[in-house]
C-alpha cells in the first residue's frame, strides 16, 4: 500500500470514499465478490494474512447471525433447498444473507486498509481544508482521550501512593469520586490552557496559513481526476443496481454487458493500488535499462 499512502490525502480519500459507495450501494453479486476480494488483498498488503484471518474469525459470529436471520425471517420465495415440518430454507434468502455476510466483511476489512492508509494526520488534513470546525474538533478530539486517560492514571496513581484506603464499598466510591473530581477540575484548567495557546497561535483569524508535508496539488488533481473518472463511467454502467434491496429474483440472472463493464471498471478502481505498485516497477526498470545503456555506451 506504500503507492496509495504516497498519493496525496484528497486522491486517498476519494478512492476509498469510491470504493466504499459502490460496496454499500450497489447490491450486486459480481461487484460484492470484487469488493470482498480487493478488501481481503489489499488488507493482508497493508497490514499481514494473520491480521486479516484474525478478524475474519472474529466476525464470523455475526456474520453467521445475519444469514440465519435472513434465511429464517427474511421472504419464504424461490426455490426450496431444505424443508421440514418446523421451516424451509429458500435459495434466494440464502443467497441475500451470504450477500448481506459478504457487505458487512467487506466493509469492516476495507476499513482496517483505511486506517493505514488515511492515518490521523492526513484525515486531519482533509477535514481541516474543507471542514475547518470538523477539522478542529477532530484534532481535539485525538488529542483529548489520550490525555485525559494518562492524566486518569496519573491520578489513580497518587492516591494509591497517599494510602487511601478501598477495603469497603463506601471507600471504593469516595476513592473513585475524589479521582474523578480531580480529573474534572485539572480538565477545567487544562482547556483554559489550550484556549489561550490557540488564540495565540492565531486560530480563527483571517488568511492564516498552515504547513503540510503532502504532495502538490497539480499531483492531486492527477490521481482523483482518475479516480473520479472510472467512478463516474462505472456509477453510468451500474445506475440500474443502485439500490439496498432486501429480495430480488434477478440475482439469478445473467448479468447484462454495461453492468458486466461496470464491474470491470469497479475491479480497475478496486485494485488501483496494484496498477500504482506495477507502475513504479517499471519506470524503475525502463529507467535502469537506459543507465545500463548509457553505461555501455560510454
Amino acid at each position: 500500500m506504500k503507492e496509495l499512502s504516497r498519493l496525496h490525502p484528497f486522491a486517498a480519500a476519494a478512492y476509498f470514499t469510491a470504493v466504499l459507495f459502490f460496496s454499500m450501494f450497489v447490491f450486486q453479486p459480481l461487484l460484492l465478490s470484487i469488493s470482498l476480494s480487493g478488501a481481503i488483498f489489499l488488507g493482508i498488503w497493508a497490514r499481514s494474512a494473520r491480521t486479516i484471518f484474525q478478524w475474519m474469525l472474529r466476525l464470523l459470529p455475526g456474520l453467521a447471525l445475519v444469514v440465519f436471520l435472513n434465511v429464517f425471517f427474511g421472504p419464504q420465495t424461490g426455490k426450496i433447498l431444505y424443508q421440514n415440518t418446523f421451516f424451509a430454507v429458500h435459495q434466494t434468502s440464502l443467497v441475500t444473507g451470504l450477500l448481506f455476510a459478504a457487505l458487512l466483511l467487506a466493509m469492516v476489512l476495507w476499513f482496517v486498509s483505511f486506517q493505514v492508509v488515511l492515518t490521523k494526520d492526513k484525515i486531519l488534513y482533509v477535514c481541516g481544508r474543507l471542514f475547518s470546525s470538523l477539522g478542529l474538533l477532530l484534532s481535539m478530539i485525538f488529542r483529548l482521550v489520550p490525555v485525559f486517560s494518562r492524566q486518569l492514571e496519573k491520578i489513580q496513581l497518587t492516591q494509591y501512593s497517599l494510602g487511601f484506603s478501598q477495603q469497603t464499598l463506601r471507600e471504593k466510591t469516595a476513592f473513585q469520586k475524589r479521582v474523578y473530581t480531580l480529573l474534572f477540575t485539572w480538565g477545567g484548567e487544562y482547556a483554559i490552557q489550550m484556549t489561550d495557546s490557540m488564540r495565540a497561535r492565531g486560530y480563527g483569524t483571517k488568511k492564516r496559513t498552515t504547513f503540510n508535508p503532502f504532495y502538490s496539488w497539480r499531483t492531486a488533481w492527477k490521481s482523483a481526476g482518475f479516480i473520479l473518472l472510472t467512478s463516474a463511467a462505472a456509477a453510468w454502467c451500474l445506475r440500474g443496481e443502485f439500490g439496498m434491496r432486501f429480495f430480488n429474483e434477478g440475482f439469478f440472472e445473467r448479468p447484462s454487458q454495461l453492468v458486466l463493464i461496470g464491474n470491470l471498471l469497479f475491479l480497475l478502481l478496486v485494485f488501483l493500488p496494484v496498477w500504482l505498485h506495477l507502475a513504479e516497477i517499471f519506470i524503475w526498470r525502463y529507467a535502469q535499462m537506459r543507465w545500463m545503456r548509457a553505461e555501455r555506451s560510454r
